[in-house]
């Protein structure tokens, strides 16, 4: 029995050496996904905060221009006189 053990021996710490790279692979290729969506993850945050003041400045131009069309009026335009 001694002797099977030592012949199978080898063939299965070939197997159990591959199964333990394929192991190591998946991990890192694991680690470098992560790290690849870190990046994006803080990317994205940054253009955002680049973005909100736009975002904010539109906003504010859509209410000024829905007033107008509620008033009448054209952009640019100045306000008519006030009725007595």
């Amino acid at each position: 029995v001694s002797q099977v053990a030592l012949a199978l021996a080898p063939r299965y710490v070939e197997r159990v050496t591959a199964l333990l790279q394929q192991k190591l692979r998946q991990a890192e290729l694991l680690l470098a996904k992560r790290d690849a969506l870190a990046q994006k993850r803080r990317e994205a945050l940054a253009e955002q905060a680049a973005l909100e003041p736009k975002l904010d400045r539109l906003r504010e131009r859509t209410r000024e221009l829905q007033k107008l069309v509620r008033e009448g009026r054209r952009p640019h335009e100045t306000p008519p006189p006030p009725t007595p």
